[in-house]
C-alpha cells in the first residue's frame, strides 16, 4: 500500500466500498507515479483539510491524485511546462482535453457541465495542466463563471463598454455549452 492510502487508512479508516482491497489498490495505481515525499505532503495535506461525513467517509479519488498533483508543484515547481511558450499549443489543448475526459475527474468535470463553469474549468487546466482542487474551483472559477453569467444575462452594469463586455460575456457562455457538448456528451470536435 502507498506511503499516502496507508495514512488514509489509519486517520479515516477503511474506505466505504464493496471490496475495500480492490477500491485502495485502484487508487494505489492512480498514485503509482509520485514518489514518497510528494505522497507525504499529499497526506498532510488531505489529513489536515478533509472533512469526513456520513456520505463521504474518505477523499474522493479525485481529491487525492489533485493533493498530489498540487504536492509535486510544490516540491518542484519547474515541471510544468513552459506556459508562455505552450499556452495555446495544439499539444496544451489536447492535453487539457485529455485531462478532462480522464474518468478520475469526471466528478469535477460533470459538475462543472451541469453548473455552468466548464470552460471556467478548462482555462484552468490549460493554464497549469492540472486540475483544481475543489476549494480552488469553489474559490478561483465558480464566482468568475457566475459572473459571466450573470453579466450575459444583463443583470450586471458593465458601464461605458456594456455592450462589447456584454457580447464578451455571451460569447463565454456558448463557449461553454460547446465545451460542455465536446467533453461531457463525447462530441470529439476541438476547438
Amino acid at each position: 500500500m502507498s506511503t499516502l492510502l496507508n495514512r488514509l487508512v489509519v486517520v479515516f479508516g477503511n474506505p466505504r466500498s464493496e471490496d475495500p482491497t480492490a477500491y485502495i489498490q485502484e487508487i494505489g495505481r492512480l498514485l503509482a507515479q509520485y514518489n514518497n515525499a510528494t505522497q507525504q505532503r499529499a497526506a498532510d495535506y488531505l489529513v489536515a483539510t478533509f472533512k469526513p461525513t456520513y456520505n463521504e467517509p474518505w477523499p474522493l479519488p479525485s481529491s487525492i491524485v489533485s493533493a498530489c498533483v498540487d504536492a509535486q508543484e510544490a516540491i518542484t515547481p519547474n515541471s510544468k511546462l513552459d506556459t508562455d511558450k505552450n499556452f495555446y499549443s495544439t499539444e496544451a489543448y489536447s492535453a487539457a482535453y485529455r485531462t478532462l475526459r480522464n474518468p478520475a475527474n469526471a466528478e469535477m468535470v460533470h459538475s462543472a457541465g451541469k453548473d455552468r463553469w466548464l470552460n471556467g474549468l478548462f482555462n484552468f487546466v490549460l493554464r497549469n495542466q492540472r486540475m483544481p482542487t475543489w476549494a480552488e474551483a469553489e474559490k478561483r472559477i465558480v464566482p468568475h463563471s457566475q459572473f459571466v453569467e450573470r453579466a450575459a444575462n444583463g443583470e450586471v452594469n458593465m458601464g461605458a463598454l456594456h455592450n462589447e463586455l456584454f457580447q464578451l460575456a455571451n460569447t463565454m457562455v456558448a463557449r461553454n455549452t460547446k465545451l460542455t457538448d465536446n467533453i461531457i456528451h463525447g462530441v470529439r470536435d476541438e476547438p
